[in-house]
């Protein structure tokens, strides 16, 4: 499945999302892989020169980390802690976006 998340800062608050924007621009900013063993992948990209830029912890009960790719990449690589709760999560999307007709485009995650 491949899922597009259009995102954009509604204040002016720092973070992850607004550095980007007042750096580059609008556009691509991450892509995501979800990760079974969340802790050792994240060591993984780290040995690997990626830095850690912003880690929370997400609804589907796991956490989110976006790694900057230093250029690397044309973005952040999101590392997506995988478990019951993102299975049941993305499954919601799936479904939703089935049934879709264009309308309510903005909704939560939750």
């Amino acid at each position: 499945m491949t899922q597009f998340d259009f995102g954009q800062p509604a204040d002016a608050h720092p973070s992850v999302y607004k550095e980007v924007i007042d750096t580059r621009g609008y556009g691509f900013h991450h892509f995501g892989k979800a990760s079974p063993d969340y802790e050792s992948d994240l060591k993984h990209y780290e040995a690997a020169g990626y830095e850690l830029a912003f880690q929370a912890l997400v609804p589907t009960g796991g956490r989110v980390g976006y790694l900057d790719t230093k250029g690397e990449l044309p973005g952040f690589l999101e590392l997506i802690e995988s478990g019951p709760g993102l299975d049941d999560t993305f499954s919601r999307f799936y479904a939703a976006s089935i049934k879709w007709d264009g309308s309510d485009p903005v909704r939560p995650m939750a």
